[in-house]
């Protein structure tokens, strides 16, 4: 007699174990890894990006600086033409409008000396520490000073002999604003005229204040070495930021009823020194430097390019950290 046996895995599809898979919290657990992978790398991304284009900034400005030279010295001193109006109309007084035919040679009796670098200028709404510009250097042409010299009763080779660069910078009137006919001033030829790229800006090295500096890289009218001269408004106010570019109104150098700082006026009060210049380039972004900056230095009385310097920041060097 068959006896017919129960088995308890009868009732199951084809006997076989119950089918495997992911519950809702192995699910959930993976995507959340994989989020926090994926933010992860869109950090380190992002921080590359921005650390490249703090490093981009930086050797811009340097570049900026160095170009500088590089024209001051590969360009000789040079005569403004007579057909140039304003060639010689300065706020140092029209003292260089003597005829062409007086130097014999068909020029007005000025010259292109060199450049006015204007470090710190505001940026766009105003703020400062975001902009440079370069404008000529014009001052009265060195024969005719000695033409005037003779012509008062001076020996010229004595009295040039008992004047130092800076001094006979002062007596030549050079200066990087003329007058037009209207009696206002404006800048000599704008060279270049950029905010830095990427929010960045110029900063003094102690303070973390913005950074003011007007420097001159002038060839010198003797013998046509280059020479870096540094006016240095870190101290003042920052209504004074409206040198170099921004005066636009009476050649006195009165802008608003405020005295605003021009080449001449350095020059007259001998606020011009030779020293070394030391800014901290910041940038906005906190991610590119983690709150570091680096420091350009431009060597006292630079002669060339290789005046300007960067300092890495972990150089020890490096006084902006």
């Amino acid at each position: 007699m068959n006896t017919l046996m129960y088995n308890k895995d009868m009732g199951k599809s084809g006997g076989a174990a119950e089918a495997s898979g992911f519950t809702i919290i192995e699910v959930m657990l993976t995507l959340a890894i994989s989020g926090m992978v994926l933010v992860g790398a869109l950090l380190g991304v992002s921080s590359t990006i921005s650390r490249q284009r703090y490093r981009d900034t930086v050797e811009d400005i340097a570049s900026t600086l160095r170009t500088q030279y590089d024209l001051v010295s590969r360009v000789q001193i040079e005569k403004r033409t007579s057909e140039d109006e304003n060639a010689c109309k300065t706020i140092s007084g029209d003292v260089f409008n003597d005829t062409p035919e007086a130097s014999g040679r068909g020029r007005t009796n000025c010259n292109v000396y060199g450049v006015a670098v204007a470090l710190g200028l505001p940026g766009d709404g105003g703020v400062l520490g975001k902009r440079i510009q370069v404008t000529n250097l014009i001052g009265k042409d060195l024969g005719a000073y000695r033409r005037d010299l003779e012509q008062a009763g001076k020996d010229p080779d004595t009295e040039l002999r008992g004047k130092g660069e800076l001094a006979l910078l002062k007596e030549l009137k050079v200066t990087n604003l003329y007058r037009e006919n209207n009696g206002r001033c404006k800048t000599t030829n704008i060279l270049t005229n950029e905010t830095f790229k990427w929010d960045a800006s110029l900063e003094t090295v102690t303070k973390n204040q913005p950074a003011k500096v007007l420097l001159m890289i002038v060839r010198s009218p003797r013998d046509g070495t280059i020479h870096t001269y540094v006016w240095n408004y870190s101290g003042t106010d920052n209504e004074s930021m409206d040198y170099a570019g921004d005066l636009s109104t009476a050649c006195n150098g009165v802008q608003n009823g405020k005295s605003k700082p021009t080449i001449s006026k350095g020059l007259a009060g001998d606020n011009f020194k030779i020293e070394d210049v030391k800014l901290c380039i910041k940038s906005e972004d906190a991610i590119a430097t983690y709150g570091r900056r680096r420091m350009l230095k431009i060597a006292a009385d630079g002669h060339n390019s290789s005046a300007v310097a960067l300092m890495n920041m972990d150089d020890g060097e490096n006084e902006c950290n």
